[in-house]
């Protein structure tokens, strides 16, 4: 909580009872979209009031830990990140996150990124045998890990939190609609109803927020979920097979959580069991791709949701090759063309 005071140059901050007398032009260096820059706007200033000792410094009072402070503003004096012996890393990236320089502490502690000198920061062992079904990058930094029938969910210094977990139906995919919504995409067990299909869940405790359903001539049907891609404003797409041989690829509106269509699989299109899904912004298209060994035949489509047409499709099918002769596994558009 912060109690702002009309000043210019020199900035007195009572941090936690622990004063501390700045520049307004080492303020100014934090960024105007930090709370410490925000101090800076004549708007955030309006109606502030001297702090009547005669030296013209304007006085903020921020209730916050004094320690971790003095290590950020080092951080804005001299571009370099001391951090005392004693003082918790968590702790100190809780404060920055506050003060909305945590991108300048990652940057400090990790260095400039360079593709060419890419080194192991951290990792975290794995819970289970084999491999994970999907592995996805989260908005804040961190990241999840599906495998088996959960979600193990981390923050950018990778400590777990509440995993996500959906008993015995096996996970397919997840994707993260924002830093605090996780999609999941999981297979339904034979015999069993709704606990397959897609849901969203909270990042941050794990708890479900909400089912996507998937109509068919008017009428909810269970569903396996394969890939996930989010697109197109605010679509989230996914790979589906039904009871009943509906196979193809639905679409809902993130907003509403409600199905806004439905691809169906046309002849020579493997859509139900497609493994990756990529949204195209260039040409309004979703790439959906299945893969050996999925499928016996690789299948790559560009599918157009707004007439429901296939604008291309590539299939290795009747390709005379052995199995071990199938090289094409993974498909990935590097230009949203």
């Amino acid at each position: 909580m912060c109690t702002p005071a009309a000043g210019r140059g020199r900035v007195r901050l009572n941090v936690g009872g622990r004063v501390f007398e700045t520049t307004a032009a080492t303020l100014a260096c934090a960024g105007r979209d930090t709370m410490l820059g925000a101090m800076l706007d004549a708007s955030w200033n309006a109606g502030g009031h001297g702090d009547g000792d005669g030296t013209g410094a304007a006085e903020y009072f921020i209730d916050r830990d004094p320690a971790c402070f003095a290590v950020l503003l080092d951080l804005l004096r001299t571009g370099g990140l001391h951090v005392p012996p004693g003082l918790p890393e968590a702790t100190l990236y809780r404060e920055a996150l506050y003060y909305g320089l945590l991108d300048r502490v990652r940057a400090a502690r990790l260095g400039d990124f360079d593709g060419d000198r890419l080194r192991l920061a951290a990792s975290v062992p794995g819970r289970s045998p084999g491999d994970g079904t999907a592995v996805r990058a989260a908005p804040d930094g961190g990241c999840c890990v599906a495998h088996g029938g959960a979600v193990r969910v981390y923050n950018w210094m990778l400590e777990e939190r509440r995993p996500v977990y959906l008993g015995h139906a096996p996970v397919n995919d997840a994707a993260y609609l924002d830093a605090a919504t996780l999609l999941v995409a999981a297979r339904e067990r034979p015999g069993r109803r709704d606990d397959g299909g897609v849901a969203a869940f909270s990042a941050l405790t794990g708890d479900l927020r909400h089912r996507f359903r998937v109509a068919h001539d008017r009428q909810v049907k269970s569903f396996t979920a394969g890939a996930l891609a989010l697109g197109g404003g605010c679509d989230v797409f996914a790979s589906c097979k039904g009871r009943f041989n509906e196979y193809g690829v639905a679409v809902w509106d993130c907003n509403t959580g409600e199905q806004a269509g439905f691809f169906y699989e046309p002849p020579g299109c493997a859509l139900g069991d497609a493994d990756r899904l990529q949204w195209l912004d260039g040409t309004s298209t979703l790439m959906v791709a299945t893969m050996f060994p999925r499928t016996d035949s690789s299948f790559i489509s560009l599918l157009d949701f707004r007439d429901k047409s296939v604008v291309w499709s590539w299939s290795d099918a009747g390709t005379p090759a052995s199995l071990e002769d199938k090289h094409a596994v993974h498909a990935l558009s590097l230009i949203h063309i």
